[in-house]
């Protein structure tokens, strides 16, 4: 049986001018180079990257830094960890990121910082108010001696102080002071991480 109001709304739909205006803005890149390098990094250097065994991770370290990443000594990747942009990454000496951790957009990561496996950092996404979709990119910066737990969520625009902890599985939204122990969803600050004149007298 024909439905005249469906068939009515469809002409109406149609009328209307889509909200979404893809641009290019929308996918980001400045220009063509960086186009090419992005797709020579998703079609060839991850690829190079992720069939490495893992007592090669020097190799893997090499093909990030030929895609302009900056990488300190005794600095461990596993080869099942997720860089979408590596010229955006740096990372500092003895500093790992564990299996299944994703990192997408500017990341500076400092000295002795551990990320667990299925860490998400994540400072690279979308303006989903602008018709055009515009790529964002908000920095995040993890300070020296920090470790954060698995399955952790950390967002565009986050510092994590120095030696400071996050808790698995949590959502870190907003900046964390140094030398604490924060968890939940959103994280929260919950207690120091070690007392402050112990703080004091290391160097992380």
């Amino acid at each position: 049986m024909f439905d005249i109001e469906r068939y009515v709304k469809s002409i109406d739909m149609q009328s209307k001018e889509y909200w979404y205006k893809r641009s290019a803005s929308t996918r980001g890149f400045a220009n063509k180079r960086e186009e090419i390098r992005f797709r020579l990094w998703k079609y060839v250097g991850s690829v190079l990257f992720s069939v490495t065994l893992d007592p090669f991770n020097c190799f893997r370290i090499l093909i990030l830094k030929l895609f302009g990443a900056k990488i300190g000594c005794n600095v461990y990747i596993s080869r099942k960890a997720t860089i979408v942009l590596p010229w955006l990454l740096e990372v500092g000496e003895s500093s790992g990121l564990d299996e299944y951790s994703y990192v997408n957009g500017s990341v500076k990561i400092a000295n002795n910082c551990a990320i667990a496996s299925f860490v998400k950092l994540v400072a690279a996404g979308h303006d989903i108010r602008k018709r055009t979709f515009d790529w964002v990119d908000k920095s995040i910066y993890v300070d020296s001696g920090v470790f954060i737990g698995a399955n952790s969520c950390v967002l565009g625009g986050v510092k994590i102080g120095k030696f400071s902890t996050i808790g698995m599985n949590s959502f870190v939204v907003k900046d964390i002071p140094k030398n604490k122990i924060a968890f939940g969803n959103p994280a929260m600050v919950h207690s120091d991480r070690i007392p402050n004149e112990d703080f004091q007298k290391y160097n992380f």
